[in-house]
């Protein structure tokens, strides 16, 4: 079985005159965007650069990649797409980065020009490690449009400014693939129609409103989402696009990272099988859903968010290295709580255990096999 590093050892000296631009490419340049790269721009500042110059100061750096979501494995893909001619001579553009917890955002996306320059490929980042970006996931689930979202939609309306010839790719993994999706969903017409692809690597889906938007319809023939078996964030709320399901190794939320990714050549490695616990965590926020109202969401995320940051961490890898004690603030927080604030958390957190566990009715059988056959079928 090959993998992403495989792929990057086996084409590193072919160029994309030689072979073209694959699905495998696309992910990687989202999975570049992830790197906490030192040099990061103010806002609104844009200038061209070489990729091989940001990896090499991110590489040198002495703590950048302690900052990474999984801090060894990435710094040794930074090395080898470093040592990759295929990757290391693309030039970059507009490297922007917005972390605010006051307006509770995490943004920060890169725009990569091909050799020929005909092109751009607009990469937005998922979640990082800090608690803010996780608070901003959590308000995709009643917030007609996150403040991510909408800053992904002026990224890529500048960056189209800037060049006004060029087609344009759009990508994310995670939650950067739902910006990627909703950025060319609700951009300006004449830049959608510029747009060839949009690569939706395991991201969440939309609301019904989004769906529903005339901007999605429009773009979502052009839109595939990649997602592995064990699929938990990519198969959140709707979607209409195209499906496919990526061999991976590991087991439920190890498969959401490309690493465990199966490759072959100069693509992923296929199946048309999804597990059954995807399937059910899909139907048990579905149902809770729709039985909550907006404002019993917000709180829900709020309150959750507000546990989270009891113990004043700012960020998972915090969290994860003295759970104890992240754990006691929280509980000790809970009892803080009001009682409104703790029937909120209690109401919501029952009804998704009872949702994931009772025996589905007939309307979540049939959504079952909808959604089976939408998947597997890949349409």
């Amino acid at each position: 079985m090959a993998y992403l590093f495989k792929y990057l050892k086996n084409y590193k000296n072919i160029s994309f005159q030689k072979e073209k631009f694959n699905n495998i490419d696309a992910l990687i340049l989202t999975a570049i965007v992830y790197l906490p790269l030192p040099r990061v721009p103010k806002p609104g500042f844009r200038k061209k650069d070489r990729l091989l110059a940001l990896l090499n100061e991110f590489i040198d750096h002495p703590t950048a990649y302690k900052k990474c979501v999984m801090p060894n494995t990435d710094l040794k893909f930074a090395r080898t797409v470093k040592d990759s001619k295929r990757f290391n001579s693309l030039e970059l553009y507009h490297y922007f980065e917005d972390i605010d917890e006051y307006r509770q955002t995490q943004f920060k996306a890169l725009t990569f020009i091909n050799q020929e320059r005909s092109g751009i490929f607009v990469a937005y980042c998922g979640t990082d490690t800090t608690l803010v970006g996780w608070k901003e996931d959590f308000d995709l689930a009643y917030q007609k449009e996150t403040r991510a979202q909408n800053s992904a939609v002026e990224y890529l309306e500048k960056i189209a400014k800037d060049f006004p010839n060029m087609k344009i790719l759009v990508g994310g993994h995670s939650k950067g693939g739902n910006l990627a999706m909703h950025a060319a969903s609700f951009c300006h017409t004449d830049i959608q129609n510029r747009i060839v692809n949009v690569y939706n690597f395991d991201g969440p889906g939309f609301l019904p409103f989004s769906i529903h938007a005339s901007g999605y319809q429009k773009i979502k023939n052009r839109i595939t989402t990649y997602i592995p078996p064990y699929s938990i964030v990519g198969i959140l709320f709707e979607h209409q696009e195209k499906f496919k399901i990526v061999k991976a190794n590991g087991g439920l939320l190890l498969q959401h990272s490309f690493y465990y990714w199966q490759v072959d050549g100069t693509d992923f490695v296929y199946t048309n099988q999804i597990s059954k616990i995807s399937i059910r965590v899909n139907i048990a926020i579905r149902d809770a859903l729709m039985h909550l109202s907006e404002n019993e969401i917000k709180l829900f995320c709020g309150n959750v968010y507000e546990l989270f940051t009891a113990s004043g961490m700012k960020t998972t890898h915090e969290v994860f290295r003295d759970l104890w004690r992240s754990f006691s603030y929280a509980s000790s927080r809970f009892n803080q709580m009001s009682t409104a604030q703790q029937d909120n958390l209690t109401k919501i957190f029952k009804r998704l255990f009872f949702s994931f566990f009772r025996p589905l009715n007939a309307q979540e059988i049939q959504h079952k096999n909808d959604l089976l056959k939408k998947i597997k079928s890949g349409k």
